[in-house]
């Protein structure tokens, strides 16, 4: 993949419009993640990076206490790694100075504190540790791929990318806008950009996805638009969907309920041992109840935000990690779940996942 200044844009312009992303593109936290290392890779900074990679939302499902625990086992080799590394370089270690087998060590141990199948959770702590050298991958903001393929396809793409000038005074205007800092000498203009040119090509193809023959398919939307009064739109639920690519269908839904089908159970996401079921699917008001075998219902759930999720775990937007859906924003606002557990059993009961 190649790195655009179309690319870098939209993906100044995603981050700016979400507000859990610092609009001053990490200037602050650059400040802090080298204060916090002046010292090394210490118990403290393992600590306080713990904290950070809670906040950054990747330890999950762990608890702090068990990464904490976990991590120390590994920091003393952390310490060892990080000053080998530190010692190849007279200043900051730099993306573009460095090969791939020069850090490998490190990412890999980095990975082991989690066991971490993605690269979500090495990335983000080898941020931490060298913001220069390690790009940040989250399942939200730019997708998760093979971490080496991504990373030497990356410094490639940097090499070659002719407006690298234009893009840093282009990222460095935003964040003095958003900045009571002045930009940090060490920030890691070629990482932030990658990260915002991988952000803004994500949110570009967001609504489409790639089937095996590499022509591209629309995501597959379930509502209906009905007039209202004074020119107002209101959602209406589309009874005829049903999916090309997985079990997922209005009559599916309906026919495995409890109330008017066969009640088809299934496990929970955990635990395979632990079964639920759908419990009532209301298509007049466009809800489904669930509930465990314990008897525990759920809230009344939104069919169409059902089926959007559905969508984005198609379009490979979002795992299907019942965390994930917890905090998804549905048409801009959160849908505050608190039933992700539940919704990402019936998905992969009904064989949803992403579209390769």
């Amino acid at each position: 993949m190649g790195l655009t200044l179309t690319d870098l844009k939209a993906g100044i312009s995603w981050w700016l419009s979400d507000d859990k992303w610092p609009h001053d593109f990490h200037n602050t936290v650059y400040y802090e993640l080298y204060d916090l290392r002046r010292n090394g890779l210490s118990d403290d900074w393992w600590g306080k990076t713990v904290d950070r990679l809670w906040d950054w939302r990747a330890i999950r499902p762990y608890t702090k206490a068990e990464i904490k625990e976990r991590g120390l086992q590994f920091l003393t080799d952390l310490q060892r790694m990080y000053l080998d590394i530190r010692a190849q370089t007279k200043d900051e270690p730099v993306f573009l100075n460095f090969m791939w087998d020069q850090i490998r060590g490190l990412y890999e141990v980095l990975a082991k504190i989690k066991a971490a199948n993605t690269p979500v959770f090495p990335s983000k702590l080898g941020h931490f540790i060298f913001p220069k050298l390690f790009i940040v991958m989250d399942h939200k903001a730019t997708g998760t791929e093979d971490y080496e393929v991504f990373w030497r396809s990356m410094h490639k793409a940097w090499n070659s990318f002719d407006e690298r000038e234009e893009a840093k005074k282009i990222l460095s205007e935003e964040i003095v806008k958003h900045s009571a800092k002045t930009v940090h000498k060490q920030y890691p203009f070629e990482i932030k950009i990658i990260e915002l040119c991988n952000i803004g090509k994500k949110q570009i193809n967001a609504h489409q996805t790639t089937s095996k023959d590499g022509q591209a398919l629309p995501l597959i939307l379930a509502v209906r638009q009905y007039p209202r009064e004074k020119g107002l739109t209101i959602e209406r639920l589309n009874e005829d969907f049903s999916c090309e690519h997985c079990r997922f269908s209005i009559k599916t839904l309906k026919e495995m309920a409890e109330i008017g089908g066969g009640k088809e159970m299934f496990s929970t996401f955990k635990r395979l041992d632990n079964l639920m079921n759908i419990y009532e699917v209301n298509i007049e008001s466009g809800y489904v109840v669930m509930r465990r075998s314990t008897g525990k219902f759920t809230r009344e759930l939104s069919i169409n935000a059902l089926i959007q999720v559905h969508n984005l775990v198609h379009s490979g937007e979002i795992d299907l990690d019942p965390h994930e859906i917890d905090d998804l924003k549905i048409d801009g606002k959160k849908e505050t779940w608190q039933w992700g557990n539940y919704i990402a059993s019936l998905l992969r009961h009904l064989e949803c996942q992403k579209i390769v």
